[in-house]
């Protein structure tokens, strides 16, 4: 289980290193830039203004407290443009027209009569810090809709109520992507996250909180997407260090990857089957995998806590589902799946048939797929991690599929737990 660090990593102690001896050969080194200029604006025609006087130069433009409808951000030179929220301003829709370089912090984007959040196409290396992406009570969408564009982070921002059959993050065919440590939380009638994408997709250390059917605007008969993710198209996809909460019926699962979804890496996830805050609903199925014509390829699920699972309508009742078509393709391309605790697996068609193989998994109800493989208890606690009762998951994983680190970061030892977590003796008397 390889790392996903670019590469190129050390290029930064190399410049340091560089500069130190420049410094003790006696070079004369020159001093770093001035700090970025900073313009204060009022109105979204005082935004545009310095939005083109910082096109080539860079700075950064602090919004003070009042509502701007509309901000437009077009084609810019290579130095960063950062727009900044202050606690009394909010947004409707910034519009990213093939910009680049672009970051957005603390930033509050709600709807007032039309779509909010962020939209554009072709743009390359937009970040989202902090910011805030809500629909409200208003039954209008909003949302991060980026396509066709290069190198997007979005990061510690929070997404809720998106609404509208729609998504939070809408993918777009873009490459290069990084969603880290943002929550997503009860999103009606709409995805979290959806759509194909090109290359390097990452969702790590992420919460998705309730996926439910509408209201969702102007017509509650098309509210019919609760998954958490759902993927379509793209290679090189992590999905890793998440909590996953409930989803409402129809639809397809925690995780959804259906189509040409290549060398997939999921790990190290909690999957959640109930939420006191959505009392009465379970959810179904974890991780679906599968698709009407071409199914995803090289899918490694490892060290996840999987506790969703509940008979399917469709007359499946497991955790996994992996299409059974999966038995016709070639042995390399089906999926793996190793070392998770998997509550529910009762249908072997379903689940086993379309695997490559399956090792060092724990199945707490129903049957196993090969010798590698345990049924019984896991004997978890509240949170969903071992305990010293846990003799079904301490060292149960196979070395060959471990992950280097659990969902804590604690380092894995030689002979792994399976699930999610590493169990962690209690200290102290």
């Amino acid at each position: 289980m390889g790392s996903d660090r670019p590469r190129g990593r050390f290029r930064g102690w190399r410049g340091v290193a560089l500069t130190l001896a420049a410094v003790a050969g006696g070079a004369v080194v020159e001093p770093q830039r001035a700090a970025a200029e900073t313009a204060y604006v009022r109105s979204s025609a005082e935004f545009q203004a310095a939005v083109d006087r910082f096109r080539w130069s860079g700075g950064r433009i602090v919004l003070r407290g009042a509502r701007y409808d509309l901000l437009t951000v077009g084609p810019r030179g290579s130095a960063r443009l950062t727009i900044r929220g202050t606690r009394n301003a909010s947004v409707g829709l910034i519009r990213l027209n093939s910009a680049r370089n672009v970051t957005i912090v603390q930033v509050r984007m709600t709807p007032r009569g039309a779509p909010a959040g962020v939209a554009g196409s072709n743009v390359r290396y937009v970040k989202l810090d902090r910011v805030v992406v809500t629909g409200g009570t208003t039954g209008i969408k909003a949302n991060v809709a980026l396509l066709d564009s290069y190198g997007i982070t979005i990061r510690k921002s929070r997404f809720s109520r998106c609404g509208d059959l729609t998504v939070c993050y809408l993918t777009g065919r873009s490459s290069l992507i990084r969603i880290l440590k943002n929550r997503f939380r009860n999103c009606y009638g709409c995805d979290f996250i959806r759509g194909n994408f090109g290359h390097d997709l990452v969702i790590r250390d992420n919460r998705f909180d309730r996926s439910l059917v509408g209201p969702c605007g102007t017509d509650n008969a098309r509210c019919n997407h609760q998954e958490m993710i759902e993927l379509h198209k793209g290679r090189y996809l992590t999905i890793e260090r998440n909590r996953f909460g409930v989803y409402e019926p129809p639809g397809a699962g925690q995780i959804a990857l259906f189509g040409s979804v290549n060398d997939v890496r999921i790990r190290n996830n909690l999957f959640l089957r109930t939420d006191r805050r959505a009392p009465g609903l379970v959810a179904r199925v974890g991780i679906n995998l599968g698709g009407s014509v071409k199914h995803p390829k090289r899918v490694v699920i490892a060290h996840n806590t999987i506790l969703s699972g509940r008979p399917h309508w469709r007359g499946f009742a497991n955790s996994i589902r992996v299409k059974p078509t999966y038995a016709f393709m070639r042995v390399a391309d089906r999926p793996v799946i190793a070392n998770n605790i998997i509550r529910l697996a009762r249908t072997p068609h379903y689940f086993c048939r379309g695997a490559r193989l399956t090792a060092g998994n724990l199945v707490e109800r129903g049957e196993t797929c090969s010798k590698g493989d345990l049924l019984g208890p896991a004997n978890l606690n509240a949170l969903g991690r071992p305990t010293a009762a846990s003799v079904n998951v301490i060292g149960r994983g196979v070395p060959r599929w471990k992950t280097r680190f659990d969902m804590r970061r604690i380092p894995r030892d030689a002979d792994p737990d399976a699930g999610a977590f590493e169990y962690v003796a209690p200290t102290g008397g």
